[in-house]
């Protein structure tokens, strides 16, 4: 108890084994200590060298009589009031100061401008200058708490490549491995281009069956009279490797033939990196697992590729409620939905999905869909689904079978037909003809950083009404599409854009378009707007918690046009809010509250879902 007192009272004291440090406020009491280094006899000069990289450019440390303390006076931190230059450099000089990643009127830290200084040097030499050297100075005002910094660069001659030699070449002619490289006799020297082209050679030969292929640039000789680099690429191709089996691991559920049916590389083919890469991303486009599988050779001698994945729960459980407050045309209304996902049932590769919500007063959806992958041992699906919907004016219900196959990397084409029927307000069948793609890229599924994702469904409906024997034919199409845009590690741009239309002679009202709720306009009232077109906007800036959650603040704004017998009505709609996704032991919470522009508030809509996965 008297050991915490001491610490309330004395903020500044922090004990380590025998070494006490008093008078630190501002650096982490870690760094002090390991620049201390050793209790016995500590490094003074080392401990005010840190006190520099944080600001206190006058900071004192001074060690006890009985060396047991170090007493530290930190000084004010400086601000930064200019930056001059010195020495001739390529940059303008915004450019340097923007990326020396100091601001004048901030604290002076010496730690970020010598990070600035060396990432300044590692472009220069990128961009050939390999001599390039700069020398720093802080001027100090004490009077105003005030500092300048002096950079004197040295940027030195420009260098460019000289002759390229190859070493270990036995494969491939020499010819075919500088015709992968962009480092070229006579252009600029950049370490990085370097780098980006053994990379490259190296996929050469991983594309041709030598997956433990090397290639390392060496014997940098640097011709000063003709301004050039020579240097020489060691290559060791190792031996050539024909896959002979495909070992699966790491899968408890699901079982092997539906991991090993996604691979595009076959016993008795070479080794070929690239289909290696579009196998795993193949896989984990099943969603069924974490991430992209690990794939390596385990047995080069007899070709034994072996699969790594880690499974993920893949059967869900998804509830929802809604809350909409009373307002001067509508009562207070509560929605809800309940929905059910076995993916990947029984290991097979088959998914069902079940689903039924309560949109609203009077309002009734459910739906199911069933699909089996892989008929006939090819990559063609069959997906036969059904709904029933239920509304004020009309119920319907619809059936379709769509045949669906993958013929690029992300992207899924289906085409099928389908029929549907409406009763009470304008009866009517319907049969029609299907077309959809979907186009996927997002990096990690539940809580993508970087990506697309984008939907098109097209149909073409067959319509006869039941009172007069009408028949209309009746395009639709309706587009969604999310892009993802990495800002920082933890902080992403969402960005969606969706539009639909459909076009009929006689619109009737279970052919709209119906906008406002948790999926899309979350400001309104769900299903407020029936529309026959409309194109809408999304913007959600994302704080990344962890692997699954997240923090967003969002605007919603969509265009909306309705076409009736009455004519014609359309506007403007804007929303905004936040919200957030957090992952738990009893399954993952989500919350949205969204307002309308121009209300309170107290208007505002509250999503609530919940997703319990096993």
């Amino acid at each position: 108890m008297r050991e915490a007192i001491i610490i309330l009272l004395i903020p500044t004291v922090a004990l380590s084994g025998s070494l006490t440090v008093v008078g630190n406020e501002s650096v982490p009491i870690g760094e002090v200590l390991t620049a201390a280094g050793s209790e016995a006899e500590p490094d003074v000069a080392a401990v005010e060298r840190l006190y520099d990289l944080y600001g206190h450019l006058d900071a004192e440390v001074r060690l006890s009589a009985d060396g047991g303390t170090l007493m530290i006076e930190e000084g004010p931190v400086y601000s930064l009031t200019a930056v001059s230059i010195a020495g001739e450099i390529p940059y303008a000089a915004k450019e340097v100061e923007k990326r020396l990643n100091v601001d004048r009127g901030d604290p002076l830290s010496v730690r970020t401008l010598e990070r600035g200084l060396t990432a300044i040097l590692e472009s220069l030499r990128d961009d050939g200058y390999l001599e390039a050297g700069v020398d720093y100075e802080v001027n100090k005002n004490p009077g105003t708490g005030t500092a300048d910094v002096t950079l004197d660069f040295r940027v030195g001659q420009l260098y460019t490549v000289g002759e390229i030699r190859f070493l270990g070449v036995g494969a491939f002619i020499e010819d075919e491995l500088r015709h992968r490289m962009d480092t070229r006799e006579g252009t600029r020297f950049s370490e990085a281009w370097l780098g980006a082209d053994i990379i490259s050679i190296l996929d050469l030969y991983r594309e041709n069956g030598y997956p433990n292929a090397t290639a390392v640039p060496g014997n940098f000789v640097l011709a000063r009279a003709f301004k050039a680099v020579d240097f020489t690429v060691y290559v060791d191709e190792g031996p050539k490797v024909v896959v002979g089996d495909i070992i699966i691991s790491g899968n408890e559920r699901t079982r092997d033939n539906v991991v090993r049916r996604e691979f595009t590389l076959k016993p008795g083919e070479p080794y070929d990196v690239s289909d290696v890469r579009k196998s795993a991303r193949r896989i984990y486009l099943l969603k069924y697992f974490a991430e992209p599988p690990d794939i390596n050779v385990v047995d080069p001698a007899n070709g034994v590729l072996e699969v790594n994945v880690k499974e993920r729960r893949t059967y869900a459980i998804s509830g929802a409620l809604g809350y909409e407050p009373a307002t001067e045309y509508a009562s207070a209304n509560l929605l809800g939905y309940v929905s059910a996902s076995i993916h990947n049932l029984l290991g097979t590769g088959r998914d069902i999905d079940v689903g039924f919500s309560r949109p609203g007063e009077n309002n009734l959806d459910a739906d199911a869909a069933y699909r089996e992958p892989w008929i006939g041992g090819v990559d063609l699906f069959a997906r036969p689904e059904v709904e029933y919907r239920e509304r004020a004016t009309y119920r319907r219900v619809e059936g379709e079978l769509t045949l669906g196959t993958r013929p690029l990397e992300g992207l899924t084409v289906a085409a099928g037909a389908g029929f549907g029927r409406v009763w009470e307000t304008d009866p009517s069948r319907t049969v029609k003809a299907i077309g959809r793609a979907e186009y996927d890229t997002r990096d990690y599924f539940p809580n993508p950083r970087t990506g697309w994702e984008i939907s098109i469904d097209a149909e073409g409906r067959f319509k006869e009404y039941y009172d007069d024997g009408f028949r209309d034919f009746v395009p639709a199409v309706e587009l969604d599409g999310w892009r993802y845009f990495p800002i920082t590690r933890n902080m992403t741009l969402a960005a969606r854009g969706k539009a639909a239309g459909v076009f009929a002679t006689r619109f009737t009202d279970d052919e709209y378009f119906y906008l406002g709720g948790p999926r899309d306009l979350r400001g309104f009232r769900n299903e407020q707007f029936p529309v026959s077109h409309y194109a809408l906007g999304t913007l959600e800036y994302r704080f990344l918690v962890g692997r699954d959650g997240r923090l967003f603040v969002f605007a919603d704004g969509a265009y909306r046009r309705r076409r009736s017998a009455d004519g014609t009505d359309s506007g403007f709609e804007l929303g905004y809010g936040a919200g957030f996704r957090a992952p738990t032991a009893l399954g993952t919470y989500g919350v949205d509250f969204a307002v309308a522009a121009g209300d309170s508030p107290l208007d505002g809509k509250i999503h609530v879902t919940v997703t319990q996965e096993f």
